[in-house]
């Protein structure tokens, strides 16, 4: 009976470490996320979305490779490409939101039009940037 066991928990031990840990991978994209260039100095909360536990990738034997696509986005909705070139490839892109919140320059009202805008109409506030449709200004020295 203890033969069985023994024998049971290895099978069972070398399944686990045959595939790609799912978590290890969110962690790693979340850490690749909040190193990134562009909000590295910033408040940023990083949100990665679960990956379905019946993913079985197999377990990468060289550093796992990520990117973000030309031209995309780092902030809001965004996915990370996570690629494995050994030993057998696999690529798998992982979405993830990126919220960034900076202090910006706001109006205090909504003002008519003609209206001359003042010191006093502006004040700074804490923004999600990433929700954001254009730019901002982060003080008033214009």
């Amino acid at each position: 009976m203890s033969f069985i066991f023994t024998l049971l928990s290895s099978i069972t031990s070398y399944a686990e470490t045959q595939y790609q840990s799912l978590n290890t991978l969110e962690n790693k994209v979340k850490g690749f996320l909040l190193a990134h260039e562009s909000i590295k100095n910033t408040s940023a909360s990083v949100v990665i979305n679960r990956l379905d536990p019946r993913l079985k990738l197999q377990n990468c034997s060289t550093a796992l490779d990520m990117f973000i696509a030309k031209g995309a986005k780092i902030s809001g909705k965004t996915s990370v490409g996570v690629h494995c070139a050994s030993p057998k490839p696999w690529t798998i892109y992982i979405p993830a939101r990126v919220d960034i919140i900076k202090p910006i320059l706001t109006f205090n009202a909504s003002f008519t039009r003609g209206h001359i805008i003042k010191e006093s109409d502006l004040s700074i506030k804490n923004t999600n940037i990433s929700q954001l449709p254009r730019g901002y200004f982060e003080n008033n020295e214009r």
